[in-house]
């Protein structure tokens, strides 16, 4: 018998359950509970080029846990002197390159992370929306100032689109900014309350749902429309100056959000500041509410 021979013998001793083909071994890695991707992490896999978010975080993640695989494979080198048979192994065990077992053992087992864990992390997201009103800094949706006023809303300010969506006319938005005190339905209503109590001039309109890991990697890696139902919290929000408004725009239908008009994030990764410290907010006000979008990918070993 090879010593290749022998230890791949030892190794199915030690992985009855995990030995995928015959001389092909798993051994998955489980992180600690409390091991979570960071913000600084998440900005990294957001940031990934293309349709590529999901291989960027296997390989963050890869980098993130190489220690633990090589612990991994030193725990197994001890397993495996532990079982050594002088009587019966090709060599002693003082007799065998350790070096050589070691790549034989390298070649044959695949350390695996359980990658499940981070894909079910549970995520705070900000969907900013970018109609093209960043080009003027997201000033477009100042509804009340007095420019706006006098003048017709412009036709990138992403509240419009918002008003379009929920099936109201260019014509009723302006007669309720001109007329703010009378009832002009539930969601306009929420809507000029909401212009009325901004804090800062750079006000982007943004959804606020819950995603885990999984589910938004899918999503910036499908580049599909999202849909979200009618009770998804929304509002103005200025991440730049830790400002904004009410953050209780009142939806009246579900809103279908065009991926190309999608600026999403955690909570804290754009902007200096965020929601949860800047008005305190608690998780539930992130609303599990995502009707449609790419499904989870699932990792098994």
């Amino acid at each position: 018998m090879t010593l290749t021979d022998y230890t791949l013998s030892l190794l199915t001793t030690l992985f009855p359950p995990y030995q995928t083909t015959p001389g092909r071994f798993c051994e998955t890695l489980y992180p600690d509970a409390t091991d979570y991707l960071t913000l600084k992490e998440l900005t990294a896999v957001i940031d990934a080029e293309g349709s590529h978010h999901y291989d960027a975080l296997i390989d963050l993640l890869d980098e993130d846990y190489a220690d633990a695989a090589d612990d991994a494979l030193d725990a197994l080198m001890d397993a495996l002197h532990n079982r050594w048979d002088e009587d019966s192994a090709p060599l002693p065990w003082d007799d065998a390159d350790e070096d050589t077992v070691r790549d034989i053992v390298r070649d044959a087992v695949d350390f695996v992370l359980d990658y499940d864990h981070f894909l079910r992390q549970p995520l705070s997201l900000n969907i900013l929306i970018n109609t093209g009103d960043g080009n003027a800094d997201f000033t477009h949706n100042n509804w009340l100032d007095r420019h706006a006023l006098t003048q017709p809303i412009p036709d990138d300010s992403g509240l419009l689109w918002l008003a379009r969506s929920q099936g109201y006319t260019d014509a009723e938005v302006e007669r309720a900014i001109r007329v703010p005190k009378k009832r002009h339905g539930v969601f306009l209503d929420s809507v000029i309350d909401e212009c009325a109590n901004t804090t800062s001039l750079m006000n982007a309109l943004t959804f606020f749902v819950q995603m885990s890991v999984g589910q938004f990697v899918a999503w910036l890696d499908s580049g599909a429309d999202l849909t979200v139902s009618a009770e998804t919290a929304c509002g103005l929000w200025d991440p730049w100056s830790g400002a904004g408004s009410l953050l209780e725009i009142t939806l009246e239908r579900p809103v279908t959000i065009p991926f190309a008009f999608a600026e999403a994030a955690p909570d804290g990764v754009r902007g200096n500041y965020d929601v949860a410290d800047t008005y305190g907010m608690l998780r539930r006000f992130w609303t599990d509410t995502v009707m449609s979008s790419a499904s989870m990918r699932q990792t098994v070993c």
